[in-house]
């Protein structure tokens, strides 16, 4: 499969809250991948990344009867991982689910994450493998 339609979405900065190819927080880069595939999700730019969890919800909350489906079995292009991210509470830092990329490719995951620019990595890499919680498909790919 071609792949060169994703380097657009390579090397992309962290922000927290942006939403564009000049910076994207997790969600940000999720929501222009599936724009340009066609499929417009809320963007919550008011959200911090540090509340992915709220974002992860939300998907949670739309499976069945909403915009979401969850995924069960092999991965398919555009399906949303949802992994855990360490967040800091008031008891200190904990692991929820509030970490998110997109899969743009057989068995790749495209994601970004504090400090760090948007990369492309294999789903089985050590540093995401063990964090995937779900998997969803929003109902467009679902056809």
């Amino acid at each position: 499969m071609n792949t060169r339609w994703l380097d657009k979405y390579l090397h992309i900065p962290f922000v927290d809250r942006g939403r564009d190819e000049a910076g994207c927080d997790c969600w940000g880069l999720v929501c222009l991948v599936l724009k340009d595939a066609g499929v417009d999700v809320p963007t919550f730019e008011q959200t911090s990344f540090v509340d992915g969890e709220g974002v992860c919800r939300h998907i949670d909350e739309e499976i069945g009867e909403g915009c979401w489906d969850i995924v069960d079995g092999p991965p398919k292009i555009f399906d949303v991982v949802i992994m855990l991210g360490r967040t800091i509470t008031s008891n200190g830092p904990v692991l929820l689910p509030c970490h998110i990329g997109i899969v743009p490719a057989d068995n790749k995951l495209l994601h970004t994450e504090r400090g760090k620019n948007s990369v492309l990595i294999d789903l089985n890499n050590p540093t995401v493998k063990n964090r995937i919680v779900g998997m969803y498909r929003h109902k467009a790919f679902s056809r």
